[in-house]
């Protein structure tokens, strides 16, 4: 993906400039851009890794909102009894 980029960095220079050689200033933007290129691709890592966290965690707390339902429905019952006079 970042070779892509760059050829098409590179490619755009060359058609832009024609015939002129690439620029200093030219070079630092192709050195920015890979720079944030790198910087977006370690994001997006660390991203994936919250994600696969978060989704590992699902089971469990769908095991919790299982027993809070029950034990929701165990008062419910308890207090229609109380309200019945038992």
């Amino acid at each position: 993906m970042r070779k892509i980029i760059l050829i098409a960095l590179l490619m755009g220079a060359g058609i832009v400039g024609c015939a002129k050689k690439i620029t200093k200033e030219t070079m630092a933007e192709i050195k920015a851009t890979e720079q944030a290129i790198e910087e977006t691709q370690a994001r997006i890592q660390e991203l994936q890794a919250k994600i696969q966290e978060a989704e590992q965690k699902i089971p469990e707390l769908q095991e919790k909102i299982k027993q809070l339902e029950a034990q929701r429905d165990s008062l419910k019952n308890y207090l229609d009894l109380l309200k019945q006079g038992y």
